[in-house]
């Protein structure tokens, strides 16, 4: 997924290492955003690595195959895990289904995917990395749950944050967006 989205290209074996940085700059509504991107992916034994980027990120793509339960149960524990560390269950997390292309192999529903999205207060994108669906409006639907000023009360009812505060975040992200990817393959 994050392949398709930054160098536009699909590898199919391709194989996860303990981390790997990208970044790319998405414009959304006249203002560019540098998005720092961290895939984690084949680092489920590197734990403390992964919740010190979780503790600095601004948003989550939780990506999974739905052609795989295990991935999507592996999923499940890892966001609760995340909430965990960052403390709060206000956070940016965009659900995505990878693999839509092969969607008659499935064996997680769309079902199950939205009642997690909808228990977390968020949305459920499917997507296909091998033809490129959906990739970019996965992230660009992260980028939007993160500078949305309202997002902050509309998930948990939480008090919105002061005018101050608003623009110290903006000003940030405008500079800089840590985008982390949890997948388990």
């Amino acid at each position: 997924l994050i392949l398709q989205f930054v160098q536009n290209e699909w590898i199919p074996a391709y194989s996860p290492t303990i981390e790997d940085n990208y970044r790319k700059t998405l414009q959304l509504d006249q203002q560019k955003y540098s998005l720092d991107i961290l895939d984690t992916a084949g680092c489920s034994e590197y734990s403390n690595m992964r919740d010190l980027y979780f503790k600095q990120c601004d948003g989550v793509l939780a990506v999974f195959d739905i052609c795989n339960e295990d991935s999507f149960l592996y999923l499940q524990k890892q966001i609760q895990h995340f909430l965990r560390i960052k403390e709060t269950k206000n956070f940016p997390i965009i659900i995505v289904g990878n693999k839509s292309d092969v969607a008659l192999q499935r064996t997680v529903t769309k079902k199950q995917a939205s009642d997690l999205a909808k228990s977390l207060g968020t949305i459920y994108v499917e997507a296909s990395a091998k033809l490129n669906i959906n990739v970019s409006d996965c992230f660009v639907q992260l980028l939007r749950a993160v500078i949305k000023p309202t997002f902050f009360n509309e998930r948990q009812r939480l008090t919105r944050p002061s005018e101050a505060q608003k623009t110290s975040l903006f000003t940030s992200l405008r500079e800089r967006l840590y985008v982390y990817v949890c997948a388990h393959r």
